[in-house]
């Protein structure tokens, strides 16, 4: 006997609505899934039972109740494990005659038709769906391994196939794949119900006997019937995939390169050229103010964070996690009392790109024919969703995929999608910092990772593009007060710490050249450490000693990080104290006379003699060895004073020491006052 309160009352009663029997439901191993596996199963919250449908020990398909539910505008009526494939459900009957070709078998849609059909002496398979026989656009695996040739099979649509050209075309479809294995194929016409209902082989057969379904039309495939749907077959295979005649390919390399190509055009120079860029960084550190600034910056025209030249057109700005008032107050501190760009237009919602996001921004370039840039932000919600068994390196690689093919159709077009960083805090290659899988980066033209720690206003933005030589690393700032961005240059030339970023803020703020001593006055620092960072400044060419012992900001074509005078006066007075033929400079004696000293780096190098000997000068290298600081902190160290020994470079006396080999004073290393 069934036990009834094993099943929820509304599965039993579905149950009971097909005809099945106890001992159907039994033999089937149907059963209603336990409330709290539900959402194990389906990760959806508002299915409230399930009726679970075994095929076997490792495949079961749900049927959802309550059964008009919608999932994303679309019923949800059965459901199954995500990348379980295509299966054939044979009812446990049927199993044991299956082998055998010369019994006739049926074919419906829908395991309760199948056992209906089977439990009144028909025997019948099922499949989930009119197109589910399909596996890779071939007959599935578990329907080839079934042996159809010269069996007679009869295949039971439902009543209205015959007015819905699309599912007729299915049941063409799989009569042909069926007959290419073998098999002699007809369409059983069940006709509707009573008061002109659709009804399906269970319906048929609670109403009516097996001997009034086989007086009921049976419709070979040849039959005009299926006279459109067979046309549309001519043009395909057997599986419904298009027929194509083989194309002859191969180009000549000799004509690509007789062509003449545009050079990549830079929306951004050094940062965005054309094509379809992924800009990454972790959340709430100012990717979307960056994309913002640059936004407005190419509305405008004129230059980008501070110092790149841009040249102006349409912007479409795409903003999916900031609504319309949080995105006019970082606009407003952008713009500072200045008028909105006309250039300058946004959305904040956006179709995704495969639900006519594509198509709504292949509409929108071609009303702005000079577009420049379309910004996105952020990927997440706008990508595709994953496909049932995608991997997930082919889910990423087709996220970017159209944008890319989109920009490829644009020339001088940028589309930069905004994303995050995974929680990896360091990686050889910054490209492993970008959330997901490598088919993203792989996807892109081109892709910037943007690196700051939290509350530090510095920042270094990591570029690479298809178009780009070689890959390149950029300095940034953010402003507090505006949410702005602005280019410093290079990464490698800016300073590396705060102590030294205090020197470069004292140095801008003056007009002349300054010592080190009143450096160290000015910061109240201790003059020996300051020597130390300016003689380490000096190497990395963060400051230019202009003449011994003074110090001022370099000459750069690259924006230094602070604002540089323009009084020069000082270039002129350090060209005069030098002697640029014999590469020599001015120094003080210990005696307080004025004499000339050979640059110090020249003696390090062993290519002048000392004042001391006419033997080359040991070579120290272009590091000051490890015996000179005496670790304080991390940037500014002690010296080591030693008081009875004379410099190897100058012949006089001084109270420093570099190894005990090798000796050189405060005047000669270009430190002293």
């Amino acid at each position: 006997m069934l036990d009834a309160s094993a099943f929820h009352p509304e599965h039993l009663a579905d149950l009971r609505k097909s005809g099945l029997s106890d001992e159907t439901i039994e033999q089937a191993g149907l059963y209603s899934v336990r409330p709290n596996d539900i959402k194990k199963v389906t990760g959806i919250a508002k299915v409230e039972s399930m009726l679970a449908i075994p095929y076997t020990p490792e495949f079961t398909r749900y049927k959802v109740f309550p059964t008009n539910l919608k999932v994303q505008g679309k019923k949800l009526r059965y459901t199954q494990p995500k990348g379980t494939g295509v299966h054939v459900y044979v009812p446990p009957t049927a199993r044991l005659v299956l082998q055998d070709a010369t019994i006739p078998s049926g074919i419906v849609e829908g395991e309760k038709k199948a056992l209906k059909a089977c439990q009144e002496g028909v025997m019948c398979l099922a499949i989930g769906g009119l197109w589910n026989w399909l596996d890779a656009s071939r007959l599935s695996p578990e329907l080839t391994g079934i042996p159809w040739r010269d069996r007679h099979v009869t295949l039971y649509p439902d009543s209205d196939v015959w007015k819905r050209q699309d599912l007729l075309e299915a049941v063409y479809r799989l009569g042909q794949a069926l007959e290419a294995e073998g098999a002699q194929v007809d369409v059983c016409a069940l006709g509707n119900g009573p008061g002109e209902t659709k009804q399906g082989l269970d319906d048929f057969l609670c109403d009516a006997t097996t001997d009034d379904l086989k007086g009921r039309p049976h419709i070979p495939l040849t039959h005009k019937r299926f006279e459109r749907v067979a046309k549309k077959a001519q043009a395909r295979d057997s599986f419904g995939k298009p027929k194509r005649t083989p194309v002859r390919r191969g180009k000549k390399l000799a004509d690509l390169m007789a062509k003449v190509f545009q050079t990549p055009r830079a929306i951004v120079e050094k940062i965005i050229l054309e094509g379809a860029m992924l800009l990454a960084g972790k959340p709430k550190l100012g990717k979307s103010r960056l994309m913002l600034d640059i936004a407005i910056a190419v509305a405008c025209g004129g230059k980008a964070l501070g110092h790149l030249p841009v040249d102006a057109g349409p912007v479409l700005y795409i903003s999916l996690e900031d609504p319309e008032r949080r995105l006019q107050s970082r606009i407003q501190t952008m713009l500072t009392g200045c008028h909105a760009p006309g250039n300058f237009e946004y959305e904040t919602e956006w179709p995704r790109v495969d639900e006519g996001g594509l198509e709504d921004l292949e509409l929108w370039i071609q009303e702005h024919s000079r577009a420049r840039l379309i910004v996105i932000d952020t990927l997440k919600r706008m990508r595709p969703k994953p496909k049932p068994g995608q991997s997930i390196y082919d889910a990423d690689y087709e996220a970017l995929q159209g944008l890319a093919d989109l920009c490829h159709k644009h020339e001088g077009l940028a589309v930069v999608i905004v994303h995050h960083t995974n929680k990896l805090q360091d990686a050889e290659d910054f490209a492993d910092l970008i959330s997901g899988s490598t088919g993203l980066p792989g996807s892109a033209d081109g892709f910037a990772v943007l690196r700051r720690k939290r509350g530090d206003g510095d920042a270094t933005l990591s570029v690479v593009h298809r178009d780009l030589p070689e890959d390149r690393e950029h300095a940034l700032r953010s402003d507090p007060l505006t949410g702005g961005w602005t280019f410093l240059g290079a990464a490698q030339d800016q300073p590396t710490s705060p102590e030294q970023r205090a020197i470069l803020e004292v140095l801008a703020e003056t007009i002349e050249p300054l010592t080190s001593k009143g450096i160290a006055q000015i910061l109240s620092k201790k003059p020996d450490a300051v020597r130390f960072l300016l003689w380490k400044m000096e190497q990395a060419g963060l400051v230019d000693r202009v003449s011994t012992g003074r110090y001022a900001l370099p000459s750069r074509e690259e924006p230094h990080p602070f604002p540089t005078t323009t009084n020069n006066t000082n270039k002129s007075n350090s060209a005069n104290t030098s002697n640029s033929s014999n590469n020599r400079r001015v120094v003080s004696e210990p005696s307080g006379g004025v004499a000339e000293s050979p640059d110090l780096l020249a003696v390090l190098a062993g290519e002048i003699e000392t004042a001391n000997s006419h033997e080359p000068a040991p070579v120290l290298g272009p590091e000051p060895p490890v015996s000179v600081v005496s670790a304080v902190s991390s940037e500014v160290d002690e010296w080591i004073h030693n008081e009875s020994f004379t410099c190897d470079v100058c012949g006089g006396h001084s109270s420093v020491h570099l190894t005990p080999q090798r000796l050189a004073c405060f005047d000669c290393l270009g430190l002293g006052e």
